[in-house]
Parts: structure tokens; sequence; C-alpha cells
């Protein structure tokens, strides 16, 4: 598996708040076309003024692991069609009564 930590950003200079995109890369087969299938999370995580850029990557990095252990918890057992329902009704509930 290979991962890549992209568009690392500060938000502004006197913020400690740092946002990046992590995308890992595992290896999969379309057809008999073998392929890298890509998984992003994106992220926003505190730092200190003299945290290097090997930290920040290592900090990035483990969030997007915590993140993705959260949703595969989440998700354990459930078929695609009850997350998609799932997802469905929660987007319902943030938009007002259209009726």
């Amino acid at each position: 598996m290979e991962f890549t930590v992209q568009d690392i950003t500060k938000f502004d200079a006197d913020s400690d708040l740092v946002g990046a995109k992590v995308e890992f890369n595992l290896p999969d087969a379309v057809g008999e076309l073998d392929v890298l299938q890509g998984v992003s999370v994106s992220l926003r995580v505190s730092i200190h003024a003299d945290t290097t850029l090997g930290q920040i990557e290592e900090i990035l990095l483990n969030k997007a692991l915590d993140q993705l252990r959260a949703v595969l918890a989440k998700c354990e057992g459930k078929t695609a069609r009850e997350l998609r329902v799932q997802s469905e009704d929660f987007a319902s509930s943030l938009l007002p009564d259209m009726g």
C-alpha cells in the first residue's frame, strides 16, 4: 500500500491549524487491468510552531488512519444499500422541509 500526504496548508500565520489530504493507494484490478484505487481523507490538525514537516506528515497519517478505523467500525456488518439509505436519511434531515 502506498500513501501520500498532499496539499499541506497552514490556515493563517497566527493559526496552529494545518489542513491536508492523505491519499492511500491500494492495488486492485478492473477487469484484466491492474490499477491503484485511491481512498482520500481530508483533515485538519493542530500543530506547534516548532513542528517539523516530517512530524506534521506523521500526525496527519495517524489521524487519517484513526478516521478510517472509525468509518470501518461504523460500517461493519452493513450493506452498501443500508449505508446509502442512512446517508440519504441524514442528508434529508439537514434540509428544510420542502413540502
